[in-house]
């Protein structure tokens, strides 16, 4: 659809920075493997996730709580494949769970799931067998912070083993269940709150995932 309308498009490319002129936005620097270039535009739209270029533009934010900065978890989903969807359980949020032969099962991934992952939250998909975990879990993360996301994506992957033996061992219909996907980047729930509207003093707050 981009192409018939007419679009021209640059994949592989990470916006850097931004070109400013007095407090206007006119452009964004790419980094990409052709070298860094500068491209100028009438109107700019941040789609980074996490409202880089707004941030750099300097349109006013916060972090995280405003109370004491501190973000959502951050996790990597991931896909099992042998799942017996007859006699499986699909918990899809915090509170609802299930009598086991070996007790609740959220209390069971409290006990002995590798904190602080501790959740059970597990989801049909339209593949027969196949089913989404959304269990792993990374807190104390920054998600513009490359630092914060290499340990996050190291602690997350390293969950992932253990939460298929717990599913195996608790939950029926998993006991052959293996990982047969999982997301390429960490999901990151959280990070810069921008101050919208041209009144600070009035302004209502959206969430820092493009604006």
């Amino acid at each position: 659809m981009l192409t018939e309308a007419g679009v021209y498009l640059r994949l592989y490319s990470f916006a850097s920075d931004v070109i400013m002129n007095d407090h206007v936005i006119q452009g964004v620097v790419l980094e990409s493997k052709s070298g860094r270039e500068a491209v100028l535009a009438k109107i700019v739209i941040d789609a980074t996730g996490d409202g880089d270029i707004a941030a750099k533009a300097g349109a006013p934010y916060f972090k995280g709580r405003e109370s004491d900065g501190l973000m959502q978890p951050a996790t990597i989903m991931f896909k099992v494949a042998g799942v017996d969807e007859e006699r499986a359980v699909f918990p899809g949020g915090f509170e609802e769970s299930f009598s086991l032969p070996d007790g609740d099962l959220q209390e069971l991934g409290k006990k002995y799931l590798p904190s602080p992952a501790g959740h059970v939250l597990l989801y049909r998909t339209t593949l027969p067998g196949i089913v989404t975990c959304n269990m792993t879990n990374c807190t104390g993360v920054d998600g513009t912070n490359v630092e914060d996301l290499t340990k996050a994506t190291l602690v997350c992957r390293e969950q992932m083993d253990d939460i298929v033996a717990f599913l195996k061992r608790y939950v029926p219909g998993f006991e052959n269940c293996y990982i047969i996907s999982s997301a390429s980047l960490m999901g990151i729930r959280e990070t810069r709150h921008f101050k919208g509207g041209g009144d600070h003093n009035r302004a209502g707050y959206f969430r820092g995932q493009g604006i």
